[in-house]
């Protein structure tokens, strides 16, 4: 779910959080800067990070999804054109995001029938992170949110599984559930102070409107976040997946 097309050869990989950034390749070891709060602050902090750097050539963007708007929908009653995909989806968000427009959103492709993965992002704040980038003789190679670049290295490891998969930021939850290693649901909501507590009634909520019991195996990937998961309640196996657990270079791996 890119906002720009994929292309791994990259100078430089840049992680986006309210108030942070992080920066990563050129040889040189990660780096991550605050400054200021959500997204003015996350530009001020790369711009900062980038002042340092030398040279041209592509950034690959991932976004903390403080920044974005995720949704998996029922795929259209029959097959569309890329023009009028996009303006099926314009219709089914328009609800969510605003009949006023002023989003840039996003689809990957799938089969007839499966769900469509859409990834939703502020025009505005694309065409500021490209003017920042380009001040710096860089330019965005892609641009997509953590749950896409974390569910492409967990796709294989869970390609068979029937599962929950919850990824867990300061302050955000996104929870997928896997069908044979399929996404079958999206939630993406605001977290409090208690994720745990947060977490248990988000898959408690999900597994009523699933028609399934609140109960099973759910793996859990977290950066800056931390809790007793055992709290989830004693139905929950809860499988922890080992990753950077510092947000800045969560995001930058």
């Amino acid at each position: 779910m890119s906002l720009l097309s994929p292309d791994w050869g990259v100078a430089a990989r840049v992680g986006l959080l309210p108030g942070r950034a992080s920066l990563a390749g050129g040889g040189r070891p990660p780096a991550s800067a605050d400054a200021g709060v959500g997204w003015d602050g996350a530009l001020a902090a790369l711009d900062g990070l980038l002042a340092g750097q030398r040279g041209r050539g592509r950034a690959a963007v991932t976004l903390s999804h403080h920044f974005v708007r995720l949704f998996l929908l029922d795929p259209p009653p029959t097959w569309l054109r890329r023009a009028e995909m996009a303006a099926w989806l314009a219709d089914r968000l328009a609800d969510p995001l605003g009949a006023a427009g002023g989003w840039r959103h996003v689809w990957r492709d799938v089969p007839p029938g499966r769900p469509v993965p859409v990834c939703a992002m502020e025009a505005a704040r694309l065409e500021e992170l490209n003017g920042l980038l380009a001040r710096h003789g860089l330019r965005a190679s892609h641009v997509r949110p953590w749950l896409d670049a974390a569910w492409a290295r967990r796709r294989h490891q869970l390609r068979r599984a029937s599962t929950w998969y919850a990824l867990l930021e300061p302050g955000a939850v996104s929870l997928l559930r896997v069908e044979r290693g399929r996404p079958t649901l999206l939630r993406q909501r605001q977290m409090s102070a208690d994720p745990a507590a947060e977490l248990a009634g988000l898959l408690s909520r999900e597994a009523l409107l699933a028609g399934q019991l609140a109960e099973g195996e759910v793996w859990i990937e977290r950066a800056g976040v931390g809790a007793d998961w055992q709290r989830l309640g004693s139905g929950w196996r809860v499988r922890e997946l080992a990753g950077p657990t510092e947000p800045g270079l969560a995001l930058v791996q």
